[in-house]
């Protein structure tokens, strides 16, 4: 079962958010944003949690990347929760988790 949801997970990402998101999000740090994003628990987070994991730079870029994620649809806010934000499905969170880290390493 664990496969058939990666399965899935490649197939909706590279049809919708690679091209979409990912392409538009080039830059080294922004792709160590989302991997830390990516990698953290549950599909719902906080700027300020984020923050927290971030190290110089990378906190520097981070309002950009949130606003600019938001604007593609890669991320959205969770008006309930202040700095609140959440993928908007399981499939994307898993898609950029196993795609942002090869990205930084240059793996993919």
């Amino acid at each position: 079962m664990a496969q058939g949801v990666v399965r899935a997970a490649r197939a909706v990402g590279g049809e919708y958010l690679e091209p979409r998101i990912l392409a538009a999000i080039r830059s080294a740090r922004y792709r160590s944003i989302l991997d830390q994003i990516a990698r953290g628990p549950g599909f719902q987070f906080t700027r300020a949690q984020v923050l927290e994991r971030l190290s110089g730079d990378d906190k520097k870029a981070l309002d950009n990347f949130l606003r600019r994620m938001t604007k593609l649809g890669g991320l959205e806010a969770v008006p309930e929760i202040r700095g609140g934000y959440r993928f908007p499905n399981r499939l994307s969170k898993l898609y950029y988790r196993m795609t942002s880290g090869a990205s930084v390493r240059g793996d993919a």
